[in-house]
């Protein structure tokens, strides 16, 4: 990085890195919820968007729902909701029922963490006000807690790109000492 300070090195030379690495996060950036997976569904004139995070649930681990309403429209742009109330049921059981108000910027966010390997059934419903204008319901399964299916993609993606990000630092320092000790030998020659 101090390389590009001083202008030793060209940033030409890392574009084809750039271009690649903004490439490969594109998915990531383009999707509504970043990372994880989506349950949506159509009840005209809204789609119900509700987004979980990590794609697979475990036992033990914590996990956020995102809950967003959005309007069928050409620019599918978000409707207007005041809260929604949110209730989630495993084994034939209420374990949360609360009302979370509308976050403009970041959806209606909930945090949960199951007990149980059972599938959960979580239901939504937005309202404005006294009035309902949207209700989805849908069931997420829930895997053990020793399962080594249900690791996380996304950490082996960000080890990934750590990866990528750290060899990328490394060529760049060696190319750099390795330049340095070339202009060094053609001028005491």
């Amino acid at each position: 990085m101090r390389s590009y300070l001083r202008g030793e090195t060209s940033f030409r030379r890392h574009k084809v890195f750039i271009v690649a690495l903004c490439i490969a996060l594109f998915p990531a950036v383009s999707s509504a919820h970043l990372v994880g997976a989506s349950y949506t569904q159509k009840m005209f004139p809204y789609l119900v968007d509700i987004g979980y995070n990590p794609p697979v649930e475990q036992v033990g681990t914590k996990f956020a729902l995102n809950f967003r309403l959005w309007l069928m429209t050409s620019t599918q742009s978000q409707a207007e909701f005041s809260d929604v109330i949110v209730t989630i049921t495993q084994n034939g059981s209420t374990t949360v029922s609360t009302k979370i108000p509308r976050d403009e910027y970041l959806g209606s966010t909930l945090l949960y963490t199951p007990v149980v390997s059972d599938p959960l059934t979580i239901h939504a419903r937005y309202e404005n006000g006294d009035i309902t204008l949207a209700d989805a319901s849908f069931s997420l399964p829930v895997a053990p807690s020793g399962d080594d299916a249900a690791f996380p993609v996304i950490f082996v993606m960000s080890g990934l790109l750590a990866v990528i990000v750290i060899v990328k630092i490394l060529v760049t320092i060696f190319s750099s000492l390795n330049t340095r000790i070339s202009s060094k030998h053609r001028n005491s020659v």
